[in-house]
């Protein structure tokens, strides 16, 4: 598996960019399951795709396995909830710290409210210069979906976090440890924000082709950077 690998996180979305891409499967690695690897050549580098499972502990756990299998450089494409619709619409979410409300992290780590993402700038730079619409902000990882309350949403809000996910800070702390290069970009899927939209959630796989090649793009430029 030595090389980059551009990971989703839902079945929808990792056959879309299968089919996009037109990777096929190349090897299965077992985390908790069996997870399907694919190759595909994208200007003219092999890369590799995968479907991460939702949540810290699993998600590290997968990435400790391709690590382990020489994996070089990771970008993860994943879902969030908007905790402020009017600055997170129509955008690429590009998170620069996550909060630290979930357990993984601290085992990897020590503790802390925040984890910063590294690798948020040069994102950045690569999106601003295709001109799409994107958002640098903090983000939430939490462990308990279902204890999103009004009064989490608000201070949340207040310490600077924007969106709300499941993996991010895990996925760092375990990145940093192991002295690896892993990205995060988001898109929003569903809003706690006043009140909890269903409706979005249902369309979560529902990205667009831009945004996976978008995605690829940038995990084509930070690899090559460090060739």
């Amino acid at each position: 598996m030595k090389g980059p690998v551009f990971s989703v996180f839902d079945e929808k979305t990792e056959k879309k960019a299968a089919d996009i891409l037109g990777a096929r499967i190349k090897t299965k690695i077992y985390s908790g399951g069996i997870i399907s690897v694919y190759s595909f050549i994208f200007n003219g580098c092999e890369m590799m795709l995968l479907r991460s499972p939702v949540g810290g502990s699993a998600s590290v756990a997968v990435l400790e396995n391709i690590l382990s299998r020489g994996a070089e450089t990771v970008l993860y494409l994943g879902s969030c909830g908007s905790l402020d619709k009017t600055i997170t619409s129509g955008k690429i979410i590009i998170p620069d710290r996550a909060y630290r409300d979930e357990g993984t992290s601290y085992h990897y780590m020590p503790p802390s409210d925040f984890i910063t993402l590294s690798g948020a700038e040069k994102l950045e730079k690569l999106i601003a210069a295709r001109g799409l619409p994107y958002l640098k902000t903090g983000t939430w990882t939490t462990d308990a979906i279902f204890r999103e309350t009004e009064g989490n949403i608000r201070d949340r809000k207040e310490k600077g976090c924007s969106v709300a996910e499941m993996e991010c800070a895990s996925l760092m702390a375990a990145a940093s440890y192991r002295n690896a290069d892993v990205y995060h970009l988001l898109y929003t899927a569903d809003c706690l924000d006043e009140s909890y939209d269903i409706g979005l959630l249902k369309n979560a796989g529902d990205i667009t082709e831009n945004l996976i090649i978008t995605a690829v793009e940038c995990l084509m430029s930070v690899h090559e950077e460090k060739l």
